[in-house]
This record gives C-alpha cells, sequence and structure tokens, in this order.
C-alpha cells in the first residue's frame, strides 16, 4: 500500500469505509500515511479494526498535522486503543472531528481520553454514540467541555 500512495502527496481526503480492511490492512494503510501530510480527512468506518489496528494507526497520525476529521466510526475499538488515537491527535492542532460511534468504548475509556482533549482546541464534534458510556463518563467529558 506504500507505494500506492508514494504518487498521491497532494492527497486530502481517502474514504475506505466499509471494506473489511482489519487490523492487518490498517497497519499496512499506517506505513503509507507517513508521506501525506496534506491529508485533512480519513474514512475508516465499517472495517472490524480492533485496538490493535487503532494502536498501529495512532502511531502514524502525529505527522498528519492538517488532519480535521477521523472517522472510525461501528469498529470493534475498545478503551485501550480510542486512548491510543486520543493521545496521537492531541498533538494534530488542526483536528475538528472525531467520530468513534458504534464501538467498544466504556466510561474508563472515556476517563482516559478526557485528558487528552484538552489540548484539541479546534475540535468541535465529538461523536461517541452507541458505545457503552455510563453517567460516570459522561460526566468526565463534561468537565473538560
Amino acid at each position: 500500500m506504500t507505494s500506492t500512495f508514494d504518487g498521491l502527496k497532494s492527497i486530502k481526503h481517502i474514504n475506505l469505509s466499509a471494506n473489511k480492511m482489519c487490523d492487518a490492512g490498517v497497519g499496512l494503510l499506517a506505513k503509507a500515511l507517513v508521506n501525506l501530510s496534506n491529508l485533512e480527512v480519513l474514512h475508516l468506518a465499517w472495517n472490524e479494526i480492533t485496538c490493535e489496528g487503532a494502536i498501529l494507526l495512532a502511531d502514524s497520525l502525529s505527522g498528519l498535522t492538517r488532519l480535521e476529521a477521523l472517522s472510525l466510526k461501528s469498529n470493534k475499538i475498545a478503551n485501550k486503543g480510542a486512548i491510543a488515537l486520543f493521545r496521537a491527535l492531541s498533538g494534530v492542532p488542526a483536528i475538528q472531528r472525531i467520530f468513534l460511534a458504534g464501538n467498544l468504548i466504556t466510561s474508563a475509556g472515556v476517563c482516559g481520553m478526557v485528558e487528552h482533549l484538552q489540548g484539541m482546541h479546534n475540535l468541535r464534534c465529538l461523536n461517541l454514540k452507541h458505545n457503552l458510556i455510563d453517567e460516570s463518563g459522561f460526566l468526565a467529558v463534561t468537565h473538560v467541555i
């Protein structure tokens, strides 16, 4: 996949949703993303991505300084993967929209994510619907917004 994007360094929008990429595919994509410094939008919804894939992806996000939107909705990402993503995205100054709806994130995961929310000054939309979040997770988010 790295060679696929070599000639596309100016690409701004990638939508690979609903392709059953799984963690192995996301790992390959993560390696290719390193060269896409102009990327603004990345959609990876409905791809059966777990924590392992989310962590691989997180490792590649810090170089995407123009990334405005990341969609990983309807995957199988639990707390550890979500926290890794938020840690990485806190270093992406352009991030405005994060979609993690329909995953396996619990209130414990949300509590681990919120410390990284404080550095996301341009964040406009955070979608966590259809996860496993109870009142304590909701309260954790409300303390930082």
